[in-house]
């Protein structure tokens, strides 16, 4: 007779439908003690006030009313412990019901999750949100992959593909490694500040820079090993003052996943005077031409009109309380719209032709918490327009080539009324 191993899912399984039956056990013993404190002589009680009337009626009617009522208490008794006994087999089959339809993704992925968190940061948690990763194809199908998203309640993200699990709890080793890579590609940058997002291909299908299951990265994994096997996303905005080695920087980019970009911006005394794009397909290089002030706090940098179809930009600030937060507890503090004026450089391909705009707020806008906006409704960052921003000391600067819609937001204070 061979032995029989039980897999862990089914051990899993197995110690949750205990937890059930026992749980079942427990309610009917609480349903039986509640029954059997129900006296049967607590039926046939008589009211004081009705002892007093019933001096005045006949012997006869007394008795042939004492019966009918002894016989409708104990029916009512009776029909009352039946429904009572329905309505906890009910509950029970619910509960029994709940279990077997749970999927494993609740009944046994949630767990491990948990167990995860708590090894690795000795703590427990709560799991407010679980599901897997959902995006659309190209045919605009709902795709789901079989990479998990769990949100604590302290709103960690932590994903789970077979046996990885990755965070953005603790992902600083990630971006320490990144920088001291970047710059021994790249000895003369002389790095100023930069501001990158870096992302794990494998588990993101889809990629959403924005999003926040992006910067989850891989708990027993580093950044030189996904860079090794072209599993990494970087998407870099980069200040500096020295130059930048593009030799270096195409054998970096042939490592990197696809998706990856870099935005150079090289300052002199300050202020920006050249931009650099890197993207698998290109390299743009615009020099900063003209710097103009559409306003007070803000500087556009005008990128060559000669080879940049940008002639101007209009910045608008947009009042907070017309926009719809995707979440009723926040609310904008402040919004600015950035749209382009085309210029008239001429091209065989149109869409070859670059349209690039810088612009800086001075202590206008926080860069480190911007959220995008469509028309006057907050963005999923799901739908975010592409844009490139670093902030450095009280001033935001944007790379885009589109037009965009930019502001931050608080959770609202509930005062004494609201």
């Amino acid at each position: 007779m061979g032995l029989f191993f039980k897999s862990k899912k089914e051990k899993q399984e197995e110690e949750d439908l205990k937890e059930y039956l026992d749980l079942v056990d427990k309610m009917e013993e609480e349903t039986d003690k509640e029954l059997g404190k129900i006296k049967l002589t607590d039926l046939f009680k008589k009211d004081p006030e009705e002892e007093e009337l019933l001096k005045y009626i006949p012997e006869e009617e007394l008795k042939k009313e004492e019966a009918e009522k002894k016989t409708a208490n104990i029916f009512s008794f009776i029909t009352g412990g039946v429904l009572l006994s329905i309505i906890v087999v009910i509950i029970i089959l619910l509960n029994v019901f709940s279990y077997v339809v749970k999927d494993d993704l609740h009944k046994i992925e949630l767990a491990n999750i948990q167990k995860y968190y708590k090894d690795r940061y000795g703590s427990s948690t709560k799991i407010d949100k679980i599901e897997y990763i959902c995006y659309k194809d190209a045919e605009k199908n709902d795709v789901c992959s079989d990479v998990i998203y769990a949100k604590t309640n302290k709103d960690e993200v932590i994903l789970k593909q077979g046996d990885v699990y990755a965070d953005n709890i603790t992902i600083s080793k990630y971006y320490d490694d990144y920088k001291n890579y970047l710059n021994e590609t790249n000895p003369n940058l002389d790095l100023i500040i930069n501001n990158p997002v870096i992302s794990d291909a494998d588990l993101n299908p889809v990629y959403y820079k924005y999003i926040d299951y992006s910067k989850a990265l891989p708990a027993n994994d580093n950044f030189r090993n996904l860079l090794e096997n072209k599993k990494i996303i970087v998407n870099d905005t980069i200040m500096y003052q020295g130059e930048i080695d593009i030799d270096g920087l195409k054998r970096f980019y042939d490592y990197l996943s696809p998706e990856s970009k870099f935005v150079f911006i090289k300052v002199n005394k300050g202020i920006p005077s050249n931009v650099k794009i890197v993207t698998a397909d290109a390299l743009i290089d615009l020099y900063v031409t003209a710097t103009l002030y559409p306003d007070n706090g803000i500087t556009y940098y005008q990128l060559d009109p000669l080879v940049n179809n940008v002639s101007n930009v209009n910045i608008n600030k947009i009042s907070p309380s017309s926009i719809q937060t995707l979440d009723k507890n926040y609310e904008f503090t402040n919004a600015y719209s950035i749209t382009t004026e085309r210029g008239n450089v001429r091209s065989d391909n149109i869409m070859q032709i670059p349209t690039y705009y810088l612009v800086m707020f001075d202590n206008m806008i926080n860069g480190d918490h911007m959220y995008e906006v469509g028309s006057s409704k907050e963005l999923d960052p799901k739908q975010y327009k592409e844009y490139n921003s670093i902030y450095l000391g009280g001033k935001t600067y944007i790379v885009s080539n589109t037009n965009l819609i930019l502001g931050n937001k608080q959770k609202i204070q509930k005062g004494l009324f609201n």
